[in-house]
């Protein structure tokens, strides 16, 4: 893994002192060096890049212990930077049911029939990916479907966007949710019509039972790895990790500081812990890993939902659900407030904005605070 992330790295000719570790032959090198914008070759010497240029160049830096790659004409580029991924929830797509791309509730309930088959009864199902507007009938499911899939085990399912979950009967009673459990501020029980929650919890709403779902560190540690792996197979060597809570946090930097971790992250703190980031600034966290490889850099608050979920705050109704303009999961004046306390802590804010509400929102408290922002040359962490 070191290796391909040095390979994948940018590529800067320099001279080696030493026969290279790694030669690679026959390939298309994009340097992003505009005056020699690609190569044949490159070299690779104590886990950095050495020397790109003709292969007849390159070659004359391999010696005995070379490693030498044909690489059969394939490109190599400079590592990818992904500016906003979420490293957990990918590691938690792929550790549990992938429902990305499921055309129908039917194909969903057959996924949870046979994870039910292979669980004892009473252990959680968890799966993510699931999005009603791929399905033929275009509306929120119900309890129902996934009581007849799995009536023995609670079963908790995000949409693709995270920002709604669809969960079953035993899930709702685990949490003792019912015809009585009013919305929470930023968030939405959706009910049939006496009032009875159908199973779909949208933004806040989802906070009434994803706690029951929370893995212990084992499982997160497991997820980042996991996570980790396939970034790096898709040229990943960079991520922005955009809303990371305390667990998450605490498992990177056992990762970067036990060297596991195989590439560089720039935490965004999640802003629904309004104590992390003090706990960060004040040093009780630390804002950076040993190795390089894990810094924290900001702070990433919630103005509203999402579109698919109809949580996205807008202006007007929206035009397939008259009477609904979305939610606000934060105040617009606690919004504010919150961007202002993230610079005072030398953390950059990153405001999630979806409907033109919420971006006004946003928008609004960036203007109201950015006389505060630091400038060039401050000596404000950043």
């Amino acid at each position: 893994m070191v290796r391909l992330a040095a390979l994948l790295a940018l590529a800067v000719p320099a001279a080696a002192q030493e026969p290279a570790d790694l030669v690679v032959v026959n390939a298309v090198v994009h340097t992003m060096d505009p005056a020699r914008p690609a190569a044949e070759a490159l070299a690779v010497a104590g886990g950095r890049i050495v020397a790109v240029g003709a292969t007849d160049e390159v070659r004359a830096l391999a010696g005995e212990g070379t490693e030498v790659l044909d690489a059969g004409g394939r490109v190599v580029i400079p590592g990818l930077i992904d500016a906003h991924g979420h490293l957990e929830n990918l590691g938690t797509i792929l550790r549990t049911l992938d429902l990305v791309d499921t055309r129908d509730p039917a194909e969903i309930v057959e996924a949870i029939r046979a994870a039910a088959a292979e669980r004892e009864p009473g252990e959680w199902i968890l799966g993510r990916g699931w999005d009603q507007n791929d399905w033929p009938v275009k509306e929120f499911p119900t309890r129902a479907t996934l009581d007849a899939a799995a009536p023995d085990h609670p079963v908790y399912l995000q949409r693709v966007d995270g920002h709604a979950i669809w969960v079953n009967s035993a899930a709702l009673a685990a949490a003792g949710v019912d015809a009585d459990t009013p919305d929470p501020p930023g968030g939405r029980i959706l009910r049939d019509g006496e009032g009875r929650p159908t199973g779909v919890l949208i933004d806040n709403a989802e906070d009434l039972i994803e706690p029951l779902t929370a893995p212990d560190a084992e499982e997160i540690d497991a997820r980042i790895e996991a996570a980790e792996v396939h970034a790096l197979s898709l040229g990943l060597t960079s991520v922005h990790d955009m809303g990371t809570g305390r667990e998450e946090l605490e498992a990177l930097i056992r990762s970067a500081e036990a060297g596991r971790l195989r590439f560089r992250v720039v935490v965004y703190l999640d802003g629904d812990d309004a104590a992390l980031a003090e706990d960060v600034a004040a040093g009780r966290l630390p804002r950076a890993a040993p190795g390089g490889r894990l810094r924290v850099a900001g702070e990433k608050l919630y103005a509203d939902g999402a579109l698919g979920s109809r949580g996205a705050a807008l202006l007007a109704d929206y035009a397939d659900d008259p009477g609904n303009r979305g939610l606000m999961v934060m105040p617009a004046d606690t919004l504010r407030a919150r961007v202002a306390r993230a610079l005072e802590l030398g953390l950059q804010p990153a405001v999630h904005a979806i409907g033109d509400r919420g971006n006004r929102a946003a928008l609004d408290a960036i203007e109201a605070v950015r006389d505060a922002a630091p400038r060039a040359g401050s000596s404000t962490p950043r």
